[in-house]
């Protein structure tokens, strides 16, 4: 895989992220399966179910972060426990950031 850009975010806290600035075609497709698999589709009556089990978005959430954040304070092990372990505020920022560059959006508009 090519080497992608890289960008730094500080969190609220000081904690700083690095973070990829795009996700590949390979990753978006992965994604796009954790939500599709999780939705019923009805072939004979052409039409998609009205509801996806919440946890789907979670997952979805997740695994975009496992994809977009290269490091947590200079360690690039174990990212996604490492941003469980921030305040809510700190991850929310980092959320926010790659919900930015990845072109997803994990929280409604306000």
């Amino acid at each position: 895989m090519l080497e992608r850009p890289k960008k730094e975010i500080k969190t609220p806290n000081g904690h700083l992220v690095v973070i990829n600035t795009y996700l590949t075609g390979g990753e978006s497709d992965t994604l796009k399966e954790l939500i599709w698999g999780s939705i019923g589709l009805d072939i004979e009556h052409q039409k998609v179910a009205n509801t996806m089990p919440g946890s789907a978005l979670l997952q979805q959430e997740r695994k975009t972060l496992e994809f977009m954040v290269v490091s947590v304070d200079g360690v690039a092990a174990d990212v996604i426990n490492l941003l469980r372990d921030l305040p809510q505020e700190d991850y929310q920022a980092v959320v926010t950031a790659v919900n930015e560059v990845s072109k997803l959006n994990f929280t409604p508009a306000k």
